[in-house]
C-alpha cells in the first residue's frame, strides 16, 4: 500500500498548527508512512472539536466519508460513531503517544486496503487534477499572469491597497497587503477556479482597510494565509499547462533554492518535480521525463518558481549548477570522517533567531526534497515574514559510500526553544546563525549561548553572521571578540543562507572546530 494520506480539521488555527507540528514529529515513530494533505480527498480525516459546541463540522465529514476513515479529537461522549478516537482534556493538547497509536491501529487496519477513500470522497481541484484540459505548450498561448487573480495579487502588493476579489458562487477572497496577508472562508485549494480564471470574470473591489477588516470580522472569518505564498499558488493552479511569457521549452533551467511554501511538501508529484529542478542543469522537457510527471505540471512549477525569482536560465544557470556541485563535494569531503565515525550519519542542527535564515539555509544545503513545517505567525512575527516554522525541517547531503549528513532547523520563535534542545541530542555540529540587521546582535548571540550552554559540549560550532550586507556592524572581529571574553574559540563567518559556497566554506572550518577549541585551551 503506498503511503496515507491525512487531513486535519481543527475549530482555530492555533489547534490547526498543533496538529500540523505533531503529525510531523509523530512521522518517527509511525509504523506506516503518511502525507498530511490540506484538501480533500484524504484517505483519512482528523476532526477536533469540544462537545460544547455543535459538531457540524464533524456531521460534514460524517456525511462525506465512511466513519471508519474518520479520527475524533473531542470530549469522551461526542462523535461516539467514530472507530478512531483521541481523548480530548479540557485545556491541553493531544499526547504524541496517542496521536501514533492511532495513525498506527488505523495504519494497520487499512494495510490491505488500496485507499478507497479516494471514491469515497468527490475530489476537490487541486494543482495536479486541473479541471480542464491543459492548453498546448506552444507559443500562442503563453501564460500572462496579469491576466489572471496572480495579477490582481501582485498589484495589491505593488501599491499596498485592500482587494476584494469573488467570483460569482464562489467564496470571497481579501487580499490586505499591509500585513502581507490573504482572509478566505474557503480551503485555499478550492480556489483553483479562481485562480485560472480570466480577470474579466473576476469582480474587484478596492476598499480601505478599516471597511475590508470589518467586512471579513463581520463574515466571521479567521483563517487567514501568507499573501506571498498564496501568490505562489495562484500562479502554479493559474498557468494551467501554459508556458510563462519570456520563458522557453528547450533552455536550460536550474532551481536555485527549494520553493519555502507549505503547500508543496502535500503535493508528491510537484516535490519530485522539484527535486529534478534543483539537480544539475536540465530543459523542463528533461524533467519532466525523469521525474515521470506531465509536461503540463512541470511547466506550472516552473512558472510559480520563476515569478518569485528561484529559477536561473541558461548561461547564469550552468555557472550556478557548477558552483554548487563544487560546494557539495567540498562539504562531503569535510563531513566524510564524521559520518564514518558515526556509523554511516552525522548530524548538523542549524539554529538562530526568527529571521536569521535558517530555513533557506537548510533548503540552500539539502540535495533532497525538505520537510518543512511552515506557518502563518500569530504573533509579533507576522510583521517581519509571512510563515514561520513551528517544529523541525529535515534535510540530507549524501556523502560518499551512501552516508548521510542529517540536517536539522529549529524553530526561531523563543516560545519553542524546547525544540532545538531536543534537536541537539547527538548532533556533531550546530551552526548558529545571527542576523546582523537586528537592533542587537551580540545580545541574540548572548542569548543562544545562553540556552544552549549545555549543549555546547558538542563538538562542532560554529557562528554564521547572515544579513551583513545590510550592515556591517558589529564586524567579524566583533563577534570573535565577544566569543572570546566568554572563553568560547567557535569559528565565525559571514554566510547568505541563499549561497551554498558561503555556508560549504563555514561548514568545513566547522568540521575542524574542536580542534581548533582544544588549541586555544591548551
Amino acid at each position: 500500500m503506498n503511503s496515507l494520506t491525512i487531513k486535519t480539521h481543527a475549530e482555530n488555527q492555533r489547534e490547526y498548527e498543533f496538529f500540523q507540528a505533531i503529525l510531523t514529529l509523530a512521522g518517527s515513530a509511525l509504523t506506516h508512512p503518511w502525507r498530511i494533505v490540506e484538501s480533500d480527498p484524504a484517505d483519512v480525516v482528523l476532526v477536533s472539536f469540544d462537545a460544547a459546541e455543535p459538531a457540524s463540522a464533524w456531521q460534514a465529514y460524517a456525511q462525506r466519508y465512511p466513519l471508519e476513515r474518520l479520527i475524533a479529537y473531542s470530549g469522551e461522549s461526542a462523535a461516539q460513531e467514530a472507530k478512531w478516537h483521541i481523548r480530548r482534556v479540557p485545556g491541553s493538547m493531544p499526547r504524541l503517544s496517542d496521536v501514533v497509536r492511532v495513525l498506527n491501529s488505523a495504519a494497520e487496519y487499512f494495510s490491505d486496503v488500496d485507499t478507497p477513500a479516494r471514491a469515497a470522497a468527490a475530489p476537490l481541484p487541486g494543482p495536479s487534477q486541473p479541471t480542464a484540459a491543459p492548453s498546448p505548450v506552444g507559443a500562442a498561448d503563453r501564460f500572462q499572469p496579469g491576466r489572471h487573480l496572480a495579477g490582481l495579487i501582485q498589484q495589491s502588493l505593488d501599491d499596498g491597497e485592500c482587494r476584494v476579489c469573488q467570483m460569482q458562487g464562489a467564496s470571497p477572497v481579501y487580499l490586505l497587503p499591509r500585513e502581507n496577508t490573504l482572509y478566505t472562508a474557503a480551503e485555499t485549494t478550492t480556489l483553483s477556479g479562481l485562480c485560472r480564471a480570466d480577470i474579466d470574470a473576476v469582480e474587484v473591489r478596492i476598499l480601505p482597510e478599516d471597511e475590508l477588516r470589518a467586512e471579513i470580522a463581520a463574515r466571521g472569518i479567521a483563517k487567514r494565509r501568507p499573501l506571498a505564498e498564496f501568490l505562489w499558488f495562484s500562479i502554479l493552479t493559474g498557468s494551467n499547462g501554459r508556458l510563462l511569457e519570456g520563458c522557453a521549452l528547450d533552455e536550460p533551467i536550474h532551481l536555485v533554492e527549494w520553493p519555502g511554501h507549505v503547500r508543496l511538501a502535500f503535493y508528491a508529484l510537484y516535490h519530485d518535480i522539484a527535486a529534478q529542478m534543483a539537480d544539475g542543469l536540465s530543459t523542463l522537457a528533461e524533467i519532466a521525463q525523469r521525474s515521470a510527471a506531465p509536461i503540463q505540471n512541470v511547466i506550472d512549477l516552473h512558472n510559480a518558481c520563476a515569478w518569485q525569482g528561484l529559477i536561473m536560465r541558461g548561461e547564469e544557470a550552468r555557472r550556478l549548477a557548477k558552483r554548487k556541485s563544487e560546494a557539495r563535494e567540498q562539504l562531503r569531503a569535510a563531513v566524510k570522517p564524521l559520518c564514518a565515525d558515526g556509523g554511516g550519519y552525522a548530524k548538523l542542527v542549524i539554529v538562530g533567531s526568527v529571521g536569521a535564515g535558517k530555513t533557506t539555509a537548510l533548503t540552500t544545503l539539502s540535495e533532497t526534497p525538505p520537510v518543512l513545517t511552515e506557518a502563518s505567525p500569530s504573533d509579533g512575527v507576522a510583521s517581519r515574514k509571512p510563515t514561520t516554522t513551528i517544529a523541525m525541517e529535515y534535510g540530507e547531503i549524501r556523502v560518499h559510500g551512501g552516508a548521510k549528513l542529517q540536517i536539522y532547523g529549529t524553530p526561531g520563535q523563543r516560545r519553542f526553544d524546547f525544540m532545538g534542545e531536543i534537536l541537539c541530542g547527538g548532533a556533531w555540529g550546530v551552526l548558529i546563525l545571527i542576523d546582523n540587521s537586528e537592533p542587537d546582535p551580540l545580545a541574540e548571540l548572548r542569548y543562544f549561548l545562553e540556552i544552549y550552554a549545555d549543549k555546547l559540549a558538542v563538538p562542532h560550532i560554529a557562528i554564521g553572521v547572515s544579513h551583513y550586507d545590510a550592515r556591517q556592524t558589529p564586524s567579524v572581529e566583533a563577534y570573535q571578540r565577544f566569543l572570546r571574553n566568554h572563553g568560547y574559540w567557535f569559528p565565525v563567518g559571514v554566510v547568505d543562507a541563499r549561497d551554498i559556497q558561503s555556508l560549504a566554506v563555514l561548514m568545513s572550518v566547522m568540521a575542524e572546530s574542536r580542534e581548533i577549541a582544544l588549541s586555544h585551551a591548551a
